[in-house]
């Protein structure tokens, strides 16, 4: 049996996002035959998302939030380290890693992985990140293959690079819902450039021109962000208010995947995609753009549609071929639940953390 290790796990924050569900998971997994501790890096704790918030609580994890200037959260993390006889860390996000990778380094850990969570950086991050990854880390931990082969073109030791997905937990039963003149497409991401909200808007706004009278279609964007203003803006500019919902931060997301129809993704990058997953957890067809992993999520003409980035009118056919189509939405929605859970589950990603962290001497 292998010992019990003494793990920390860095994340910026505990807003919601797709590093910080991973995170969670990870420490879920690893809690049940390791010592784990969560540190908190960046906002304060107060900004927690409610349903992190409930599932720490229910996980009984041990949190600690760093506060003060940077020099003192060095100092904080550094006794916390050394307090917990910390041997290994893990950290998912580049400042993460390389605020985990100094503190370990001068606190004596034994351990150190870095994550990817994107499959594309800016020069000056992916430059930091090759250093420590190639010279000091013991690997780095990608959510996908597109990350790492994206990061192996430009120099990163691709040996080490352990691809681990995400995963969802799958509690639920699947989801067949009832023929209704009313489609709702669902978008959960982030406010922000990558996720390419006016490609969406443009392919609504095409729709709406052939949609058949006797179907009320909503578009419901559930996020948070810098671009929210913008967003609101092309909602207007495209004549779409009547039929775009916008969501900042619902208390119950599970809610919003129950009652939608349709799930839409028009990122232009990706590394893989925690709302497709939630979309088929939730038993929904998707249409996405190819990029990250999606189409490693997405079978084509099984559960859903895989495009090229910015085509607003190869995303309005598809997405018009799914609203006339009950009984196409609901085989592709069962679809998404089968792979999902044949091949994204907590247990296998639970499995392969355990079984990294086993080999370790």
């Amino acid at each position: 049996m292998n010992p019990k290790r003494n793990i920390a796990i860095f994340i910026r924050s505990l807003e919601t996002g797709g590093a910080e569900k991973y995170s969670l998971r990870l420490a879920k997994a690893l809690t049940e035959t390791h010592h784990v501790h969560l540190i908190v890096v960046g906002k304060r704790i107060q900004t927690i998302d409610p349903n992190y918030l409930s599932f720490i609580q229910q996980e009984g994890f041990s949190v600690t939030q760093l506060s003060g200037n940077l020099f003192q959260k060095f100092l904080a993390c550094r006794r916390i380290l050394i307090q917990e006889e910390i041997e290994i860390t893990f950290s998912h996000l580049p400042s993460d890693t390389l605020f985990s990778f100094l503190a370990g380094l001068w606190s004596g850990v034994r351990y150190q992985f870095g994550g990817i969570q994107n499959s594309r950086f800016p020069f000056l991050k992916r430059a930091i990140l090759k250093l420590i990854h190639n010279y000091f880390l013991e690997a780095s931990i990608s959510n996908s293959q597109a990350g790492k082969d994206y990061l192996a073109q430009y120099g990163f030791k691709a040996d080490t690079i352990c691809v681990i997905p995400n995963c969802i937990d799958i509690r639920s039963p699947q989801i067949v819902r009832s023929p209704s003149s009313k489609v709702q497409i669902l978008t959960v991401a982030r406010f922000v450039d990558q996720k390419d909200y006016e490609t969406a808007l443009q392919a609504i706004s095409l729709v709406r021109k052939f949609l058949p009278e006797d179907i009320l279609l909503q578009y419901h964007i559930v996020g948070y962000g810098i671009l929210e203003t913008q967003i609101r803006a092309w909602v207007h500019a495209y004549d779409l208010e009547e039929m775009v919902r916008i969501t900042v931060r619902p208390p119950n997301l599970n809610q919003q995947f129950q009652e939608a129809d349709i799930y839409l993704c028009t990122s232009i990058f990706e590394g893989l995609s925690n709302s497709l997953m939630e979309a088929m957890h939730f038993s929904l067809p998707i249409v996405s753009t190819d990029v990250g992993d999606n189409a490693l999520l997405i079978r084509e003409e099984e559960n859903g549609f895989v495009l090229q980035t910015h085509q607003p009118e190869e995303i309005a056919d598809k997405l018009l071929s799914l609203i006339c189509n009950y009984e196409q939405r609901i085989e592709y929605g069962k679809s998404s639940y089968t792979h999902l859970e044949e091949t994204y589950s907590y247990e296998s990603f639970q499995h392969t953390f355990l079984q990294l962290v086993g080999e370790l001497s």
